[in-house]
């Protein structure tokens, strides 16, 4: 009789398989080796780093820097700092642990109460969350095992008390591009495939497509990346009685080289000097806007559109994010039913851009262009239509806009919006300090520094029932830059924005001193 079989692979294999046999106890060696190591390197990428906190070295972020540019591997970079007295700092690991999230606005955090977060998120205090962003806690207050951080920002001398960060670097936005898809596409392929961590896709060249509904417009924006520069559009449309509008903007952006310098010397900001060398750009803009109805009162609105690309940057344990974004303001002023205007604009734009602040020890900061760019305008095609009552119109946008951010909190995931309305209520509530949500302005920026380029058109029309019906198109192009004093941590009516280039084009329609005034 034969005994029962043992329930084993390998001894299941006939004698004359045990090559196969051979062959597979070294696969699966070979496969716990790869996953080993891959652990082992993994772990090494993502474990905080141990160095002091003034060291250059980028310490571990929430986001993985993979996914953006370690600065500390540029020449000449340097991020030698000692932070205020009053600064409390929560590890990139500890954050990591506990996050559950943030709100759109980015100032309610919230994250799982633990004895340590406790006493270091206290009312009053500057906190560094390392490889995140840098806040002052306005109000703290916990519920159901999560503790909610209210949060303002802060200026960076009351982060530092003194700092040397200086770092140049080239955005290639291809290159860029294609590190995002592939840390995305790991992240999806390690969520579906554990066991199987080295998997990631390919290189991806394809545009970034993306649609929104934004304040009654309908936003669809687009950019296509190749190897020197990123083509982008944005289609806003809104539809229906009584007012139509169609406005798009569209063109390209050449790879730059991006610049900072930051000294900050007894918690003062000495020098601030922004720069970005080789922009090279060229802008379309083109709408319609009319109505079939009698419209109603429209007030001016202003929209923040989908960023063409967000780029963290790592250094030391303050990252920053250059965002290349746009924005609109739109304000009819119909009178009656079935007006109609039309126009197409075309700005092209290079150069270098930038705006350096000074400030002596106790003296009053000054601010100096740095610039050196140049633009050329010109409205294409325009028509403007009343078969009655005068009207006019203004449509104007910031395309491109570079903003140098601090912090990277514009690649968090956000929070659900029934728990960041808990969250806003509670602290409202709280006596742990005293919260005050702000209102968001569309348009203003809050980055440490600035460069953009402003087209403002304008369309009337004097109605047909005047002696001359007179049609009038204005095209008002302006390059500027500037630098937020709240995040320096100086008088606002010091520090102003800076044109670098503006060009003016009226055109009436006839050429006539009853249509030019």
């Amino acid at each position: 009789m034969h005994g029962r079989p043992r329930l084993s692979l390998l001894w299941c294999i006939p004698p004359s398989c045990i090559p196969l046999r051979c062959i597979a106890l070294l696969l699966a060696c070979g496969c716990l080796s790869l996953l080993s190591c891959r652990k082992a390197s993994d772990s090494a990428s993502t474990s905080p780093s141990a160095s002091s906190p003034t060291s250059g070295s980028a310490p571990a972020s929430i986001i993985d820097t993979s996914g953006g540019i370690d600065l500390s591997k540029q020449p000449g970079a340097r991020y030698q700092v000692t932070y205020a007295d009053n600064v409390v700092h929560v590890s990139a690991d500890t954050v990591k642990r506990n996050l559950v999230g943030a709100n759109g606005d980015h100032d309610i955090y919230v994250f799982t109460a633990t004895p340590e977060l406790r006493n270091k998120l206290l009312p009053g205090k500057v906190v560094l969350f390392e490889g995140l962003s840098f806040k002052r806690i306005q109000a703290v207050a916990e519920d159901g095992g999560q503790l909610f951080v209210g949060t303002e920002n802060a200026p960076l001398n009351e982060l530092f008390k003194d700092a040397d960060i200086r770092w140049q670097t080239p955005i290639n936005f291809l290159e860029i591009h294609n590190r995002q898809q592939r840390l995305s596409g790991a992240k999806s392929a390690r969520a579906k495939y554990p066991f199987l961590p080295w998997l990631s896709p390919p290189s991806v060249h394809a545009a970034e497509e993306k649609e929104e509904e934004e304040e009654g417009w309908h936003v669809k924006s687009d950019a296509n990346f190749s190897r020197d520069k990123v083509n982008f559009q944005v289609d806003l449309t809104q539809s229906g009685d009584p007012l139509d509008a169609t406005i798009t903007g569209k063109g390209y952006i050449k790879n730059f080289e991006s610049s900072l310098a930051l000294t900050v010397s007894n918690s003062q900001v000495n020098k601030f000097d922004f720069s970005n060398k080789d922009v090279n750009g060229v802008i379309d803009f083109d709408w319609t806007v009319g109505t079939s109805g009698k419209p109603p009162e429209l007030g001016e609105e202003k929209l923040k559109l989908p960023a063409i690309m967000s780029v963290p940057l790592y250094l030391g344990a303050m990252p920053f994010t250059l965002e290349i974004g746009e924005a609109l303001l739109f304000h009819p002023a119909f009178s009656t039913k079935q007006q109609i205007a039309k126009g197409a604009f075309h700005v092209d734009y290079n150069g270098v851009t930038g705006l350096s602040v000074t400030r002596d020890n106790g003296g009053q900061p000054t601010q100096q262009d740095t610039s050196n760019a140049t633009s050329e305008s010109s409205i294409q095609t325009s028509t403007a239509f009343s078969p009655m009552a005068a009207f006019g119109i203004v449509v104007a946008v910031a395309i491109p806009r570079f903003e140098l951010k601090t912090g990277t909190e514009e690649f968090l995931p956000p929070l659900p919006a029934s728990l960041a309305d808990r969250a806003a209520t509670l602290l409202e509530k709280t006596t742990m300090g005293h919260f005050v949500k702000k209102a968001k302005e569309a348009l203003k920026t809050e980055a440490a520094g600035t460069f953009q380029v402003v087209l403002s058109s304008t369309a009337s029309h004097s109605g047909m029932l005047s002696l001359v019906p007179c049609q009038r198109f204005t095209l008002h192009v302006e390059g500027q830059v500037s630098v937020d004093a709240t995040v320096l941590g100086m008088p606002k009516e010091l520090l102003k924005t800076m044109t670098i280039f503006k060009k003016d084009i009226d055109q009436p329609i006839p050429n006539a001193k009853i249509c030019t005034g």
